[in-house]
C-alpha cells in the first residue's frame, strides 16, 4: 500500500512561502479526524500521486490512517502543486474505491502481430482499506489472437466486491489490421476510359466548329 507522510502546518506560515521553502500545505478530515490543517514536502507528494492505486496509509503525529485523495490542486500556468486533500477512510468500514488494472508479460498473439487492449484501466472495489490492492495485474503471456480476459479471471479478494459483472471483458488480443490495397485499373478499362475521354473531346471540337460556321453564316447575311 502507498505510503504518505505528512505533518501539521503552522498557520503562521504564508502558503506562497512554504511553497518556496519546499513544501505543500493541505487538509486532512474524517470520521476520527477534525479537520486539521497540514503540510507535505513537494517530492513525498508528487511520489505518492504518481504511485497507482487509490489508497494511502497516511502517517500523521505518530499514528497510521487509511485515507484517499479527495482534491489536488494545480497553479494553471506552471502545474505546480498549491494544496491538497486528503479524506480518512475508517478502519473496518467498507468503501467503493477504483483500483488500477495493468498487464504484465507478452502475448502469444503478439507474436503473430496481434495486440493487447486493456479496455477498462480501472475497476470500481467495495470493501476495507486493509485488503485493497495498488492494482491488479494480469499476466498476459498465454493470451492468442481472440482472446479475452473477464473480471472472473482478475486475482481480486474474496474480500472485495466488483462493481462490474463476472462475464465483463476487461483486456482482449485483437487481431492486426489488415489493409486493403487498392485494385489496379486493367487495360481495358483504361481503353474504355481514354475512348471516352477522346469522344467527348472530339464531341466539344464539332460544338465548336458549328458554332464558328454559324457566326460566319450571320455575318454575310
Amino acid at each position: 500500500m502507498n505510503q504518505f507522510k505528512i505533518e501539521t502546518r503552522d498557520l503562521h506560515l504564508k502558503p506562497s512561502f512554504m511553497r518556496k521553502q519546499g513544501s505543500v500545505p493541505g487538509a486532512i478530515y474524517g470520521k476520527t479526524i477534525e479537520s486539521t490543517p497540514v503540510k507535505a514536502t513537494f517530492n513525498e507528494l508528487k511520489r505518492a500521486t504518481s504511485a497507482s492505486g487509490e489508497v494511502y496509509q497516511v502517517n500523521f503525529e505518530g499514528k497510521k490512517y487509511f485515507a484517499k485523495m479527495f482534491e489536488i490542486q494545480r497553479d494553471p500556468v506552471t502545474a505546480d502543486y498549491i494544496h491538497f486533500s486528503l479524506v480518512e477512510l475508517p478502519k473496518g468500514v467498507a468503501n467503493d474505491l477504483d483500483i488500477p488494472i495493468t498487464t504484465t508479460g507478452n502475448a502469444l498473439g503478439e507474436k503473430e502481430g496481434g495486440s493487447v487492449i486493456i479496455l477498462r484501466d480501472m475497476i470500481t472495489l467495495n470493501g476495507k482499506p486493509k485488503d485493497m490492492p495498488e492494482e491488479i495485474v494480469f499476466d498476459v503471456s498465454e493470451l492468442n489472437i481472440g482472446d479475452n480476459v473477464t473480471v472472473a479471471d482478475l486475482k481480486i479478494s474474496k474480500n472485495l466486491v466488483p462493481s462490474l459483472d463476472d462475464d465483463e471483458t476487461v483486456i482482449i488480443c485483437k487481431a492486426p489490421v489488415v489493409m486493403e490495397e487498392p485494385e489496379e485499373e486493367s487495360e481495358d478499362e483504361t481503353f474504355v476510359m481514354n475512348q471516352g475521354e477522346e469522344t467527348v473531346a472530339a464531341d466539344s471540337s464539332d460544338e465548336s466548329s458549328d458554332s464558328k460556321e454559324e457566326t460566319k453564316a450571320e455575318k454575310k447575311e
